[in-house]
């Protein structure tokens, strides 16, 4: 669904704030929005968790949320 140098750039703006896993999402149920979802020790680890959402939100031209992933959210999808 997005180009290869906006899922890089996405996947860069991670790095930069310390998380170098897979990025998965929750189901897509809008097409204007993304909820990146990571377990709760990636979660813990990430630095400046607001900035990294505003970024992204930059990145996307969409609404974006970094998330534990929980019950609320049991399922995730690869970030395509």
């Amino acid at each position: 669904m997005f180009t290869d140098d906006l899922r890089g750039a996405v996947a860069e703006a991670f790095e930069q704030v310390g998380y170098f896993g897979s990025l998965r999402v929750a189901p897509i149920t809008s097409s204007d929005e993304r909820v990146f979802l990571l377990n709760g020790r990636a979660l813990a680890n990430v630095r400046n968790m607001r900035a990294l959402e505003q970024e992204l939100q930059q990145i996307l031209g969409l609404k974006v949320w970094v998330v534990e992933q929980t019950a609320s959210w049991p399922t995730a999808i690869t970030f395509e």
